[in-house]
């Protein structure tokens, strides 16, 4: 019977898996698709918005299940703020925070120029060559369009696989605040303790 009821929950596990890759994976194919149908400057400005987006919900998934004041307290975060964030809390490898970083600064500069700009304009040239997660193939045929948006789908299938990994912080009603022993359990509630799940997304 225990075998079983193991053997049940083994292939729900394979089933929840399945079903959350295959839910991700449409997700960056149609983020893919749409970067693509852009233009340089909507490409850069699109990909970045994603990425934000997809900090900003690890943020949500960790903070105290209040929605109103979590908003009220994203909003207050720019972008930049909601990456520092997310990686001193453990869930960024550092590799990945310079790449939003970079992407981010090339998003502000297709912003603020009012002239015509692209993948091949000098500084954003200089940013993009050196993106740590753009894949080996778009790096070896040199287009700069490609390095881009091949960055931004690994970093936003990373985002994704660490947010389902998060669970908001909730504490327990029946912990006896005056009781000594229940210190350290409030404290890992507390502080959120990073599980080694997160490994996968070390660059």
């Amino acid at each position: 019977m225990k075998k079983d009821i193991a053997a049940n929950e083994v292939r729900n596990e394979e089933h929840f898996e399945f079903d959350l890759l295959t839910s991700l994976m449409k997700e960056i194919a149609m983020f893919r698709a749409t970067l693509n149908m852009e233009s340089d400057r909507g490409c850069a400005l699109m990909a970045a918005s994603y990425l934000e987006g997809k900090v900003r919900d690890i943020l949500r998934s960790i903070y105290a299940d209040d929605v109103a004041l979590v908003e009220e307290v994203l909003n207050r975060l720019t972008f930049a703020d909601a990456v520092n964030q997310v990686y001193l809390l453990g869930l960024l490898p550092e590799k990945m925070k310079r790449d939003i970083g970079l992407i981010r600064k090339i998003r502000n500069e297709f912003a603020h120029t009012e002239s015509p700009v692209n993948f091949e304009t000098g500084s954003i040239a200089d940013r993009y060559q050196c993106l740590h997660h753009a894949s080996r193939v778009s790096k070896k045929i040199g287009d700069s369009r490609s390095q881009f948006t091949s960055a931004a789908i690994s970093i936003a299938l990373c985002l994704m696989y660490e947010r389902v990994e998060r669970h908001h912080a909730t504490i327990p009603d029946d912990i006896d605040y005056d009781e000594p022993t229940s210190a350290p359990q409030l404290a890992v509630l507390l502080t959120r303790e990073v599980s080694a799940k997160g490994s996968h997304l070390m660059a």
